[in-house]
């Protein structure tokens, strides 16, 4: 009877606050759960997904707290899984995955049955230069046809002004391909598609530059590298060599000039450049007169007659002149010969 009542009681105790009641209850209808303590963190692993370099390792780290022992498990595909007790200090754990030659999938498991997620490794072949084209388009004005470089690069000295048509292809799938010069840091980007590269460079001048190739991923490599010299046209020289000194214009009015005039890559002019000086000290407007050049391009001789009959010349009198050359760069650079006299007696 006692017991009746006091069942009784703890059921209309129930039903008059039934929350207190399935808490009081909660123990002696799930003894084992009651046990085992409230529920530990999930595990954390990192990286999850991730790609290595072919026969690469990959270092895979796991957040346990309330642990003491882990159990990394990886397969690849047709393989036995393999499976690894790795111990937890201080509520984190970590081992190495090596030798991934072959794409696989790993997870981390608990005593107390908790699990990851199931991640995949994709192996990929290191970031390489697997091929490189280099044209070179040299300035119009040197007249040199274009020169098709391909497979490894030597050394290159261009002349200033050649444009440098790139194709590359790396070994996979590119984001980025440039060229950064070591010392100065100059960086020349390339447009990518899928693993190939290219564009136009007109470079200004050189240095030892490093391909520095980017791919999926983020995952950078120097995959090769290019030495370049940009030469620049030089300036033009001229000499006079004959009379070669100043001295007396004869009494038919005409003097012969010989100079020889020296250039990397040709002249595009020359002209033998007087004026008449007075007696008194005045001085007449320079008369400009056009030189044709003969020999090779280099090296030029320049052969003249300053005719001075229409100078209106008196005793005393002296003209002066001198010799200017140009070349054929873009630029247009000259050069003059020392000034000379000739006097009249």
């Amino acid at each position: 009877a006692t017991l009746m009542a006091a069942t009784s009681l703890v059921a209309l105790a129930g039903f008059g606050a039934p929350e207190r009641s399935r808490a009081a209850w909660a123990p002696l209808l799930n003894p084992v759960a009651y046990l085992a303590g409230p529920a530990l963190p999930a595990l954390v692993v990192e990286p999850g997904d991730a790609m290595v370099e072919r026969g690469g390792a990959l270092a895979v780290r796991i957040a346990a707290e309330g642990r003491q022992e882990v159990f990394v498990v990886w397969r690849m595909p047709g393989e036995v899984p393999r499976k690894r007790a790795v111990e937890v200090r201080h509520g984190r754990a970590s081992t190495w995955l090596e030798g991934i030659d072959a794409p696989l999938e790993y997870e981390v498991e608990a005593p107390d049955g908790a699990r990851s997620g199931v991640y995949r490794v994709t192996p990929v072949d290191p970031l390489l230069l697997a091929g490189l084209v280099i044209e070179l388009r040299y300035p119009a004005y040197l007249g040199q046809p274009a020169e098709r470089l391909q497979g490894e690069i030597p050394a290159l000295e261009v002349p200033a002004g050649t444009e440098l048509r790139v194709q590359g292809r790396s070994t996979r799938a590119l984001e980025g391909a440039v060229l950064v010069e070591r010392e100065r840091g100059d960086t020349i980007r390339f447009a990518v598609d899928g693993a190939g590269f290219g564009g136009r460079w007109v470079p200004k001048r050189g240095g030892r530059y490093d391909w520095l190739l980017r791919g999926r991923g983020g995952r950078e490599a120097v995959a090769a590298s290019l030495e370049l010299a940009v030469v620049a046209d030089e300036p033009p020289e001229v000499r006079i060599v004959f009379p070669g000194t100043d001295t007396l214009l004869g009494p038919d009015m005409r003097q012969v000039i010989e100079a020889e005039a020296r250039d990397d890559h040709g002249l595009r002019s020359a002209a033998i450049v007087s004026w008449r000086v007075s007696a008194l000290g005045g001085q007449d407007a320079p008369v400009e007169v056009p030189v044709p050049a003969e020999g090779v391009a280099e090296r030029s001789l320049l052969r003249t007659v300053l005719e001075a009959g229409d100078r209106r010349l008196l005793p005393g009198d002296t003209i002066r002149y001198f010799m200017r050359v140009g070349d054929n760069s873009p630029g247009g650079q000259t050069a003059v010969s020392r000034t000379y006299s000739l006097r009249v007696p």
